[in-house]
């Protein structure tokens, strides 16, 4: 039905005049309440996948090998390798057979010596070897010279037995004729010293006198003029004698 505008106005000042105020509408007119707002709801984003950050505070962390942890096992350097102990039996066995003789030997220094042809024999190199190298060049050393001792000492005696026959045969030819066997003496004896003024001689050792063998200063100076193609030579000699005789030459 058309409501003329007029009457409608008309009606509207009528009612404002009785003191009832028009009725707003429910849906555009909302309620008022004494109690303190709440704030909105807002929904929860949509569900994601966690990024890494979040599973490294939120996930409990795996456990680790103690040889990994650092601050508990500390890193010790690697020290150097040591030098390499000899590991064959037999060259040890061999060293300590040349250090036994060495120190139990007194005087028999061909007992030292064969100990150490025995080891130079089946380890000519290294270390041990110049060490047994030199024990074996001290034993023969001191055999050589125990030998010019003997030689010089021997030929002073047989000096002395020659010049005692010697007189003993001027005293027998003023009565008689000289007896045949102060004649068979003297050949003898004559010819067991030049056999032994010989091996002095090979050995070049020309000195009247024996070798000083308690003062080390003279026998320094004699070593010095050893001639050295004549001690090498009766070294071989003397080492092959040693071995022959398994030690017992002397």
């Amino acid at each position: 039905m058309f409501i003329p505008l007029a009457v409608l106005g008309f009606a509207l000042m009528t009612g404002c005049n009785n003191g009832t105020p028009p009725a707003a509408p429910a849906a555009t007119q909302p309620a008022l309440s004494t109690a303190h707002p709440r704030p909105p709801e807002v929904a929860p984003p949509p569900a994601s996948r966690p990024t890494a950050e979040a599973v490294i505070h939120t996930q409990a962390p795996e456990p680790q090998p103690a040889s990994v942890n650092i601050a508990r096992t500390p890193i010790t350097p690697t020290p150097a390798p040591a030098p390499t102990p000899v590991s064959d039996p037999r060259q040890e066995l061999a060293y300590q057979s040349v250090q036994q003789a060495k120190a139990q030997s007194g005087d028999r220094p061909q007992v030292v010596i064969l100990a150490c042809l025995n080891y130079l024999s089946l380890h000519p190199t290294g270390a041990p070897a110049a060490e047994v190298q030199g024990i074996e060049d001290d034993a023969l050393d001191t055999i050589w010279w125990a030998n010019i001792d003997q030689l010089c000492r021997r030929r002073d005696q047989q000096q002395a037995a020659v010049a005692d026959n010697k007189a003993r045969i001027t005293a027998q030819t003023k009565d008689d004729e000289t007896p045949p066997a102060l004649l068979e003496e003297k050949a003898s004896l004559q010819k067991k010293l030049a056999d032994t003024e010989e091996q002095l001689t090979a050995l070049r050792y020309l000195a009247v006198q024996p070798p000083p063998l308690m003062h080390p200063a003279q026998m320094s100076r004699l070593r010095s003029a050893r001639d050295p193609q004549v001690y090498a030579w009766w070294k071989k000699i003397e080492e092959q004698k040693i071995r022959e005789s398994h030690g017992a030459q002397w």
